[in-house]
């Protein structure tokens, strides 16, 4: 009778430098992106995720990230208007613009903005292999008390690998 196996509970006080150090332990995600809750101050601030989002992407675990990589968003730019409420992100990905609306709700991040920009790279990655298809996946559960969101992008089986191994509740961003 083999021996029983459990994932690894988090400790009620990992941080999210803890956390991403165990995920680095692994092997099996070449980076992670720390994304605070509250990000959103003004003009440029969804770009930037989008930015770093595109940057993660572009990791995939054997060569160096490209630019644009796997994701290879173009023309980005956004609108913040704090005192309306509002905000934009526009960009193109293969010739396709995109508008992906939010609301500003003081600092928080509008999380519909990341669960589009989610389904815009699966729709990207829905033409790999199914073995080598990469999402993006989301832990809000284990940074929670430090209001960070810790991002990856590798296949279904790697992020499986990395909760039993880290302890950690990364799920599909599109389903958060």
């Amino acid at each position: 009778m083999g021996a029983k196996r459990t994932a690894k509970k988090a400790s009620p006080s990992l941080t999210p430098d803890d956390l991403a150090a165990r995920i680095a332990a692994t092997g099996l995600a070449p980076t992670a992106y720390l994304l605070p809750r509250d990000a959103i101050h003004g003009p440029g601030d969804y770009a930037a995720i989008a930015a770093a989002l595109q940057g993660l992407a572009g990791h995939d675990g054997g060569a160096p990230p490209t630019a644009g990589g796997a994701f290879p968003l173009e023309r980005v730019t956004d609108s913040v208007d704090l005192a309306d409420g509002l905000a934009s992100l526009e960009l193109a990905l293969d010739g396709v613009h995109h508008v992906l609306e939010a609301e500003v709700r003081g600092a928080r991040v509008d999380e519909g903005v990341l669960i589009m920009l989610g389904a815009l790279f699966d729709r990207r990655q829905a033409a790999q292999p199914p073995s080598s298809r990469r999402s993006f996946f989301v832990d809000a559960t284990t940074c929670k008390a430090t209001k960070t969101l810790l991002l990856l992008c590798v296949t279904r089986e790697a992020m499986l690998a990395i909760n039993a191994a880290a302890g950690s509740a990364f799920v599909p961003l599109t389903e958060i």
